[in-house]
Parts: structure tokens; sequence; C-alpha cells
């Protein structure tokens, strides 16, 4: 404490002037430092021997820390009210949670300190650790509550709903032209590239989104929250652009022979750069692709003859690549129409319709390479924001360059006049114009543009360019409904209360009243550490992760009854109850830290190679091992030593007294040649029906294909008979040997709904023979209209929030206003690029705000209300929610596309239909929340254009609706296999070097793998026989298990608890066996039944938590609860018959060897 008070004194005072000096605040500097100095007075005073001993006098205390413990006592309720009585100081919450931190720790221990002295307990060691358990206690029940309502414990993709997609990264991409290919990113690229898909998907940052490397930084896993269907396909069409601008000049065979000469000769080639074939390092040309728009239409007018154009198109079922510079014809009918079909139109559409009419299915235009010193990239961008194009009244973007890229800019363009300039995004060309002049600062990017799409290359560029591609199509995609979390909560609510229930009055009832109730504290004491710990990190509650809270709830007994149980054997062998406590946890303890330190190796294993839901469970897991631990060896023990010393604990409580499950001693080590040979039979025919079934036993997220949950009407009964229809209309479709697997589901409420897992590649392919086969029976989206108030009775009112919930024809949404859109720009020079100013090259380009016209009076309200039709549920109405920027996006898209928005200046403003004050007052996270009722209202604009949009709203109406859609490439399913086995052998591995390590001989950690080999295989068994016995044990909730991640996951969860057993009875044999050289049959045997106790009172408790997950868990977890249930079983069997005969086997092996 001297040192404490000395600290106190010499820099408390300082961190007080610090914190004035960063918030440029002197009074708050004042403030805190004389805080800072009474609290440093206030420790040295209470460290001065006279006054301290007077107060110590007067508490009947002899801690000689007793008076500065006061003085920070009262410093921490200085620190946390006194800045109250400043409203300067209000805004600093940081310094009263922290003043009331000290003061409630601080005020605990002068309690417990005080209370520990008494005559009848004096015990004053145990007051720090009163003190920190209580104050534990205190703040994760405070913290677990406003947790919970401020929404702060959060639900993960399979609880809340969304999606989680898992993309590839295309490393054709990433390597150089000239480099070896790659086949991972470095982790610096992994980070800019997760960074840059930061910024693009979630700009304002207010949005729960979850971006993170997968695999060997390979993959890119993406986590979004409560997604629509409509923001799922927006977020793909983001996530797959690079974003990669460039300024090429388009080749012309007169202007360039040397590069049209080159391009000729390597037509066929697959690669896009042209090369010099004198010098390969010099790259004269690549070829670009021209861009197509959703329809598939090109974008860009490549016709005429001046252009040199490398065109693929469908010969039969091949596909050629033919040179199309408008001086050849072709040798062949369809190449002579091909080039045909490039003759000059100056309709965009004409082109497309002649192209495609004669099989072309790719137009690449050869670009000039520049030299280095004119590069111009979207780096050299100080500014872009979308603008009108005033010759055609059509949307484009407005860009402008910062000073090196203005320079660069400038000699580019003025070397290139009348060239051709083209605008090339992540290698597409968008539109191309000729170079009049010299452009150096700002200029427009033109084209057939829609609003939408404008929005969208201003995002893309605005976000900056990616490190890497990413694959078109995620290799992995799940999408999870809310109806289906809600089930999925409600199960695990069920599942956690039932076990939370019968474990604790298994063990109130089995070790009877005060050692029960310390042991139910720990529980309870230990479920709310992990849940604040959970909510503090910002970790998710997954699927899995209710799971692993359940399981937790069993393991964490399991420490309890180590140090119980030892506390019977050390009264057994005469000792005095206190004696007997200490010994107990002492020893107790080193078996408890090394059982519980092997299931973390497991637990850190299945965090590194989870997806976002078995990484839910991972952390559950782990955070539950630290804490039972922390509850059971350091809080326990003090309610034991406290209560033993107020008489509730004597040598003659029941609890102690020394009962035994099995009462006689059992010769185990004398059936270990039967028991071999059982074990044998089982494992060989786990291996054979695993080897028969094959491919067929793992899950689509190990094998590949895809799945969907959906509810049906009353008329289809049976899985057979969903089977039969889904692969009636499979053959309909052309789908020939189709593997199925139809599994019936709980949805919530009384409410069946089906799960259909399939070998088919596409999800939109499996949803298009669901909907065939159950037509008419599927619930389906609902998306009504209803006419709303008149503009005068409105109750919406203007939003005037940050985040501007609103849409303003041509402008965006971050410098949108409730006055009206904004002015057109500077008419334009060319339809391409434009200069606007001309400014010195070396300033900075400023950006001016436009003039903002007076919207115009016309007006038009309605209601949008959404909801699932046909979907025998109660929570139908809430399963299909829009929030607000999902709505604004909706209808912008409709503007769009029915063309409203030519030169009519729209502004949208929306309202939560039950609160009209939503928008004024609402969080920005409140804001994305989603809702099924909202009121739009559209200011000037014409009724007949707001008719076209809600009719083009009105096309959400009616579409097929499932709970639940997967989606695993073979790619990612074949990279989960070997990641799933690679955590099985680290696992294997770093169990037998800790056990070699803590038990000094190498032979104890290969028995314990051998045990663990067993555990697995005969779960492996179980699984696999389980198809054939389904039909047969029903009654048991026996289904066709098949083996997924979460089932790999419970293997490894498997390896790590069922160590526990077999680390326990190598502790006790390690103590039989003292210093003997020997190991024999009579120490393994006495280990064993000393240990059986305990053994099967850890293993029961663990086995009643996952029976009750494994009934009541619902269907998203039963593969894995069965999974546990049967390795628990297997785990128990295996540290009595299989470790302890291995260890003597390979005992004497070596004995005879050395």
């Amino acid at each position: 404490m001297n040192l404490l008070a000395t600290l106190a004194t010499f820099f408390t005072p300082l961190l007080g002037l610090a914190d004035g000096a960063v918030e440029n605040n002197e009074t708050n500097a004042v403030i805190v430092f004389a805080l800072a100095l009474a609290g440093a007075v206030l420790v040295n005073i209470g460290q001065h021997k006279a006054l301290s001993a007077k107060v110590k006098s007067m508490a009947k205390v002899s801690d000689p820390n007793w008076g500065a413990m006061f003085g920070t006592f009262v410093f921490g309720l200085l620190l946390g009210g006194l800045p109250n009585l400043f409203a300067e100081f209000s805004a600093q919450p940081a310094f009263r949670y922290l003043g009331l931190i000290i003061a409630v720790f601080s005020g605990l221990y002068l309690l417990s300190r005080t209370i520990t002295e008494g005559r009848r307990i004096n015990a004053p060691e145990q007051a720090w650790r009163l003190a920190i358990v209580a104050t534990s206690v205190i703040f994760g029940v405070l913290y677990c509550n406003s947790a919970y309502r401020n929404k702060l414990i959060k639900g993960g993709v399979d609880l809340s709903g969304g999606v989680n997609l898992i993309y590839a990264i295309d490393f054709d991409s990433v390597s150089d032209a000239d480099g070896p290919a790659q086949s991972s990113l470095t982790d610096g690229d992994m980070d800019a590239l997760l960074s840059a898909l930061g910024r693009r998907l979630n700009p304002s940052g207010a949005k729960e989104l979850v971006l993170r490397s997968y695999g060997n930084n390979t993959h890119v896993e993406i986590v979004v929250p409560a997604a629509t269907d409509l923001e799922i396909k927006q977020l793909k069409d983001i996530i797959t652009n690079t974003g990669a601008l460039e300024f090429l000049i388009l080749a012309n065979a007169s202007k360039h022979p040397k590069l049209h000469t080159q391009a000729e000769s390597s037509v066929e080639l697959k690669t896009n750069l042209i090369v010099d074939a004198d010098d390969r390092s010099d790259v004269l040309g690549t070829w670009v692709a021209v861009s197509k728009d959703p329809d598939g239409n090109y974008e860009y007018n490549a016709s005429g003859g001046s252009l040199i154009r490398r065109v693929t198109y469908a010969d039969g079922e091949d596909e050629k690549r033919i040179f199309v510079d408008g001086e050849n014809s072709g040798s062949t009918p369809q190449e002579t129409a091909v080039h045909a079909a490039f003759v000059f139109v100056e309709s965009d559409t004409l082109f497309s319709q002649q192209v495609q009419a004669v099989g072309v299915t790719n137009i690449e235009v050869l670009m000039v390479t520049p030299p280095e010193t004119e590069r111009t990239t979207g780096d050299d961008l100080a500014s872009v924001r979308s603008d009108i194009d005033t010759q055609t009244g059509t949307p484009c973007v407005s860009f402008a360059m910062n000073s090196a890229g203005s320079r660069k800019f400038g000699t580019f363009t003025g070397n290139n006049t009348s060239n051709l300039l083209g605008i090339v995004l992540d290698h597409k060309l968008l539109s191309a114009a000729t170079i009049n002049t010299r452009i150096s600062v700002s200029g427009q990017i033109t084209g057939k543009f829609s609003r939408e799409e404008v929005d969208f290359i201003v995002g893309i560029l605005r976000a900056g360019k990616l490190p890497g591609t990413l694959t078109k199509e995620p290799e992995s995609e799940n999408k999870m409904g809310a109806t289906l979390g809600a089930a999925t909560i409600a199960a695990g609510k069920t599942a956690i209360m039932i076990s939370f229930a019968a474990v604790l009055i298994f063990i109130v009832l089995y070790y009877c009243c005060v050692p029960g109730t310390i042991a139910a504290f720990a529980l309870v004491f230990n479920v709310v550490l992990i849940v604040a710990l959970m909510a503090m990190i910002g970790a998710s509650f997954t699927l899995p992760g209710i799971a692993g809270l359940v399981l937790t709830v069993g393991m964490s007994v399991d420490a309890n009854v180590l140090i119980f149980e030892r506390i019977r054997e050390e009264l057994a062998n005469g000792s005095k109850i206190r004696q007997a406590i200490r010994n107990g946890f002492s020893r107790a303890t080193i078996t408890i830290i090394d059982a519980n330190l092997t299931t973390l190796i497991t637990a850190v294993l299945l965090y590194a190679i989870g997806t976002d839901q078995i990484r839910g469970f991972a952390i559950t897991l782990i955070l539950g091992i630290i804490m039972s631990m922390f509850t059971a060896i350091y809080a326990s023990r003090g309610f034991f030593e406290i209560s033993e010393r107020l008489g509730f604990l004597k040598n003659s409580s029941w609890a102690f007294r020394n009962f035994r499950i099995v009462s006689r001693e059992v010769n185990f080590l004398g059936m270990r040649k039967i028991m071999a040979v059982a074990s044998i039979i089982i494992v060989v025919a786990a291996i054979s029906v695993t080897w028969k079934r094959g491919h067929d036993m793992l899950a689509i997220d190990l094998a590949g294909g895809t799945s969907a949950i959906f509810s049906l009407d009353d008329s289809v009964q049976t899985a057979d008979d969903v089977e039969a229809e889904i692969k009636l209309a499979a053959v309909d479709n052309g789908i020939e040997d189709l593997q199925l697997t139809v599994t019936s589901i709980q949805l919530g409420d009384s409410a069946t709904g089906w799960r259909v897992d399939a070998s088919i590649d596409e999800q939109q392919t499996l949803m298009q023979v669901l909907e065939k086969a159950f037509a008419g029976q599927l619930p389906t989206q609902s998306f009504k209209i209803t006419n709303g108030q008149s503009a005068s009775q409105s109750s919406i009112i203007p939003v005037t929030t940050s985040r501007g919930y609103q849409f303003v024809a041509y402008q965006e949404e971050a410098e949108a206003t409730a006055a009206g859109p904004v002015a057109p720009s500077t008419p334009a020079e060319t339809p391409a690029v434009e200069e606007t100013t001309t400014v010195d090259e070396n300033e900075a380009v400023a950006e001016e705000s436009p003039e903002v016209p007076t919207v115009s009076e016309l007006q038009s309200s309605f209601e949008v209300e959404t909801g699932v039709s046909n979907m025998a549920t109660a929570d139908a109405d809430n399963e299909y929610q829009l929030s607000a920027e999902t709505l604004l996006g909706m209808i912008k898209k409709a503007a769009s596309s029915t063309g409203v928005e030519g030169v009519t200046a729209v502004n949208v403003e929306l309202s939560y239909w039950e609160n009209s004050q939503w928008n004024k007052t609402s969080s920005e996270e409140e804001q994305l929340q989603d809702y099924s009722r909202w009121n739009v209202l559209l200011t000037g604009i014409a009724q007949a254009d707001a008719n076209k949009i809600k009719t083009k709203l009105l096309e959400n109406d009616g579409v097929t609706y499932f709970h639940q859609t997967q989606k695993f490439g073979a790619q990612i399913a074949g990279d989960m296999q070997m990641l799933a086995l690679t955590a099985m052998l680290f696992s294997f591995a770093g169990i037998i070097t800790y056990i070699w390590l803590r038990f000094q001989h190498l032979t104890y950690g290969i028995a314990a793998v051998v045990a663990l080999l067993h555990d697995v295989l005969v779960t492996l068994a179980a699984m696999a026989v389980s198809a054939y016995v389904a039909d047969y044990l029903g009654f048991l909730l026996i289904e066709d298990f098949k083996i997924s991640l979460p089932v790999v996951a419970a293997f490894l969860t498997i390896i790590g608890y069922s160590l526990n057993d077999t680390i326990v009875v190598f502790d006790r044999i390690r103590e039989v066996r003292g210093k003997s050289h020997d190991l024999t049959e009579l120490m393994l045997n006495k280990s064993i039944n000393q240990t059986l106790n305990r053994t099967l009172l850890t293993s029961l408790t663990t086995l009643i938590v996952v029976i009750i997950l494994y009934v009541f868990g619902g269907s998203g977890i039963h593969g894995f609860a069965f999974a546990l249930v049967i390795g628990v079983v297997a785990g128990t069997y295996s540290s009595i018959f299989i470790a302890a005969p291995t260890l003597l086997f390979l005992h004497r092996l070596t004995w005879k060897k050395g």
C-alpha cells in the first residue's frame, strides 16, 4: 500500500492535467487535478500510522491497509459524484464509472474486512477474495441488465436473421501480370482488402457488419444481420467490384500499327495483355471488356470501323474468338455475320440486338497502355459525386483530380487530343468520347446510366480500389429468416432453463444444503460472468453459442464435483474439516487446471477454423472454461472457509460422508481384454459403415450443395411425400440423379417446416425446383400499398437528421436536404469527359455548393405494409420487414427503372407508421431497424409518375419466401473438410505435447490420444448407423444425422471434454505411483476405483445437460447434441477401460525395451 500511495501522489494528478490538455478545457483539468490530488492525499492520510490506528480502533479492525482503503473509498465517491456538480464535466461518464467501481470495490473490501475479522469468523485473509467476488457479482448483474435493456446482447445471423457470405479471392487478378500466381494474400493486403470492403458496405459505420479473413487469407467472410433479399443483392454487386478506375486511350489501327499487328497475331491467346514481341517487359496495350447492364445489353456502342475488337461468339456448343477491326470480313459465313454486326449504328439498343443476334457473348476493345508518368487512375481523384449531364438530361458522375492527378491527366489528354478516351472501371469499358482539348482538373463520366448505376459507381470510387478481386459468386451463402431465428431462440431458452434447473436440483440434493448451495451459486455466477463478458466484447450469441452456454452449465459443475469429492477423501482419511477443505482445494486445483487447459486447446482451434456460428460456440466455451475455474477454484473456496468458520460445515456433515456410487472395489484391469475386443469391433464397424456411406454422410457445408427451409400447408404430410414431389419437379427441370435429404423441423408455435439438402449447385435453381414442386403452397412475401393521407393532413415530419432519410433525384444522399434537388452542373463539351474548371494545376480543387431550386408543390403519399402470406406462424407479420434505408433503395430503383426521374425532382420522406416522430428522435442505430409499416411522402412529382413507382414497388408482392437458404461451393466445402481434419490433428498433437510435459512421460500423452480416437470413432459410428435405424428409433428422436461443421465442433469438444476424466485418473495414478519406477495393475485399479465417484458424477451432470439439449434444443443443433451425448458416454467408458490399460501396455512395452 505504501507503493500505491506513492504512485497515487505523483502520477494521479498528472492524469488530471493530461485529460484537461486532451480536452482543451482548463476547468476540466482543474477539477480532475483536484480530485486526483485529493485521492492521493486521502490514501497517504490513510497510511499515516497515528490516524490509521485511530480509525482502525473505531472500526475494530487490525488491517494495516484499512486506512488507505478508506481513503480510496472516499476518493472513489468524490470521483464518481463531484463531476456531476459541473455541467461542463457531465459529458465525461468514464470518470463517474471509474469512481463508482473504485468506491464499490473499496467499500466492499472495508465491509468484508470488518466481517471477516469478527470473532466468529476470524478469517481476515478472505476479505480480498470476498470483495473481488462481490464486486464481480454486482457489476456482472448490472452490466447484464444494462446490456439487455440497451440491446447489447446481440444474436448472430442464425438467431436474428440475416446472411453469412464467404467469398473466395480471385488470385489471378491479385497476381502481377508477369509474376507467379499467388495462393493467399499477405496479412497487409488482407487488412487493406477488409478495410476497403468495410468503407463500401458500411460507409456510415452504423451497420453491424462483420468482415474478416477466412481460411489462410484465401477467403473473406461477411456477416450481415437482418438483411433482406434486396439488401443481399445490393451487397453482392458492391462486393464483387474492385473499384479500379483507369483512363485509357482506345487503340486505332492507323495510329497504333505495332499494337494492332501484335494484337491480331495473339487474338487466340487467353491473356489480356499485349506485349512487344522483341521486348516482353514492354506492355503495349490490354484488352478491356465492354460492360453490360443487368438485362445483358452492352453499355458502350462498340460499332464502327476505327475500333479494334476481340469478339467471342457461340459456334454451336463451342466458343470462338476472332479479331474485328473493320478491315477483315471473316472466313466463314458466321464470322462474316459477326463482322457485319459491327457496322456503325447510332442506337445503343440496336447495336446490342444485332451483335446478340449473331451469337456474340463477349466484346473486348483494345486499349493503349500509357507511359507510367501519364497513367491516371482512381487513386488520383480528389472528389467524385453524382451529377446531371445537361446535354442529355441523364445522370452522370462528376470527378475532380488532385494536384498530382491534374498534372498527369493534363499531360495525358494533351498528348492524345482527337483520340478516344475510355473510362474503364474494374477492367470494364463504361464509356468513351473524343478528347477535344487538354483536360487537367475535372470532368464527367457519362453514358446511358440510371440514377441507381451512378450512385453505385460513386460509392465504389469513393470507397477506393480493392487490393484484390473477389469471385463473382460467394462460395458459401447462408441466409436465415427471423421466424426460424425466433424458434431457435425459444428452443435455446427452453434448453437453458431446463438444464439449469436440473443441474441445480441435482447438485443441491446430492451435496445437501451448504456445499450444494455454494456450487449452485458458483454455477449462476459463472453464467452471469459469461453473458456479461460476451456483451462487453461485442460477441454475438449464435445457435452453437447457445449450445455452448448450455454445455458450460454442465461443465462448470465438474470442477465443484472434483473439489467436493477430494474433500470427502480427506475427511475419510481422518483430516479435520478445515484442513480437508484446504487440502481438497489445493490438490483438486491442479487436476482442474490440467483438465480445462486441454479443453481450452480445442476451443481455441474451433475459433481458428470456424465460421461465424462456430466461433460463437468457441467464444462461449473459452469464456465458460475460464470463468468456471474462477468461480470454482477462487470464489467457492472463500465461501467454504467462511461457512466452516460459521459452523455450517462439520466433519459429520451429511454432504461429506464417504458415499460411493459403486460400493465395492472393481477389477477394471481384469476386464481389459474383453473390453479391448469390444472396442475394436465397434471401431472397425465405425470405419466400415462410414466408408460405406461415404460422401452421403457429409452435410452440405462439407460436401457442397444447396439447402432451403420452407413451410407448406397441410396438403403434404410426410418427408417421403415432400421428397417425391421435389424429385419429380427436378426431373422436369432437367436435373437427373438428384441427391436429396428431407427433414421435418419445428418453426415455432405449432408450425412444421421442412429442410431440404440437395446436390444442386445454385440456390436459385433449388428455389425454382421447390416453387414448381409446391406451386401455391409456399408462403410469399406480402408488399401492400394503400393510399395515405393528403399532404395537408399528413403527420409525416420532415427529415432533418444527419442520415437524411429522403431521396432527391439528382443529389447524393450525403448531400440531401429537405429543400430540393441540386441544380445541374455546367454544360459539358463532350459526352464522356469535360473540363469544367481552369485553375492552377497545383491548387486544390474545391466543389461549390449548387443552388437549390424550389420543390414543386405536387405531392403524393401512400402507406407500405409488408409481411408474409400463407405462413402458419404467429411471427409472420414480423418475418419480412424493411429498414428506412432499404425502402429508400427500393423507391430509388423503382423511380430509375420506370424512367420517372427525367427532369422531375423527386423528394421522398419516410415515417415509421406507428410513430410519426421516429425520424426526429431516433438514433442512427434505431433508424436502421426494420419495421413492417411505413408512411411515404413523394414531393415534386406528378400523380402519374407516383403511380409508376408504386406499380414497380408492387412487383415485390408475391415473391416466394424461404425461411433459410444455404449454398456451399465445392471449393469452400473442400477447404472446410481440410480445416476440420487439420483441427483434429492439431488438437491431438497439442494434447499429446501438453500431457507429455505435464506427466513427464510420452506414454501418458499417447494413451490419452488413443482413448480420444476411440471416443471420436464411436461417435462417428453412431452418426453413420443413424441413417439405418432412424425409421425404427424415431421415438428416441434419432434421424439421419450428417457430419456438418457444428458436428465437427462437437467432435473437438468431445476430444477436449472426454479428456477431463482421463486426466483425473492419470493424476491419481501419478499420486498412487509416487516415486516408484514400476506401474502395476494394482496401482491402476486403485486409482480408477478411488476416482470412480467423481468420474461418474462429472459425466452424469454433463450428460443430463446434453440430453436436455438433444431433446429441447431444436433441429438446428440436433446432430451436434446427438454427437455430444454419444461422446460423453464414450468418454466415460474410455477413461476407465481404454486409457488406463493402454498406459499399462505402453509402460510395459517401454520397460522391456529399456
